[in-house]
């Protein structure tokens, strides 16, 4: 810092005030506090003298990398090599982002990993983006649409649609109406925007299927004069009402014409069930 300062023909900054600590020890009410406090600039701080005071440093864990956006952090020190390339981006982005920012990495020579990275240095930041791990799912592939499609049109429709907010309300569905054909072009726009012409088109006709059956099952409640309910409602003794989603952690049903639908996207795969028989050879 004195070098740099002496370069810049100006005087060394002297670091006074306690650092904030970002960390799992730190309790996640205090986290907003600590944020606010660092967002505090110099000039701020010289012309509020009995204000909240510019914080010097912060000393944090990896928990720095999502979250923490403070435009006047301009110096990073990171200490060893993260054990991921994409940690390794989040975490130096936080800094530079309102002014010039300098990131400074501390290697451990007791460390094989670090010292790799060291004699590699400019070949892993030239093509630093090449070694991000893939995510577990392609947005708008054919195995997430099965998955996940109706319920993204379902949730949309139950939020923008009027008069579709309630549960009971899944059995007035009309396609016809202008909210839900506006929904319907945002989708399938989105999908082109994001994945091309191809999978677009596919994820337009896997969308107007999904309308078509969710109508057709609106018609047939209103006609028997049943229920159909966004999702799927335990009774006492299993009986259900009819739904529209159900569980597909829980395997769905056989025969239900309820959408299996997952509460996470990490995997869109099935599960297999399995049973293991132990065998005893006298």
């Amino acid at each position: 810092m004195t070098f740099l300062a002496s370069r810049m023909g100006g005087a060394r900054r002297t670091l006074e005030a306690d650092p904030i600590e970002l960390s799992s020890r730190v309790p996640s009410r205090g986290l907003p506090e600590y944020l606010t406090q660092l967002g505090v600039g110099l000039v701020q701080g010289l012309n509020d003298p009995f204000g909240p005071q510019p914080r010097d440093s912060v000393l944090a864990s990896n928990m720095i990398s999502v979250g923490v956006d403070v435009p006047r952090l301009g110096l990073m020190l990171v200490n060893g090599q993260p054990k991921s390339t994409a940690e390794y981006i989040q975490a130096s982005s936080r800094v530079g982002r309102g002014l010039d920012g300098l990131v400074l990495t501390l290697y451990n020579f007791g460390r094989p990993r670090d010292v790799s990275h060291f004699e590699h240095f400019l070949t892993y930041h030239g093509a630093l983006y090449r070694s991000v791990e893939a995510t577990s799912v392609t947005p708008w592939a054919p195995r997430a649409r099965d998955k996940a499609l109706h319920a993204v049109f379902a949730s949309a429709v139950r939020h923008l649609a009027s008069g579709m907010q309630y549960d009971p309300d899944a059995k007035a569905f009309d396609p016809s109406t202008q909210e839900v054909k506006r929904i319907l072009r945002e989708l399938q726009e989105r999908a082109r925007s994001c994945s091309g012409e191809i999978e677009g088109d596919e994820t337009a006709e896997d969308l107007e299927a999904i309308a078509r059956e969710w109508a057709q099952r609106s018609r047939d409640a209103r006609s028997s004069r049943q229920d159909l309910l966004y999702w799927e409602i335990k009774a006492p003794f299993g009986a259900t009402r009819p739904h529209l989603m159900t569980s597909a952690e829980e395997g769905g049903r056989p025969g239900r014409l309820a959408w299996p639908t997952p509460n996470s996207m990490r995997e869109v795969e099935p599960s297999t069930a399995f049973a293991l028989r132990l065998i005893r050879k006298s």
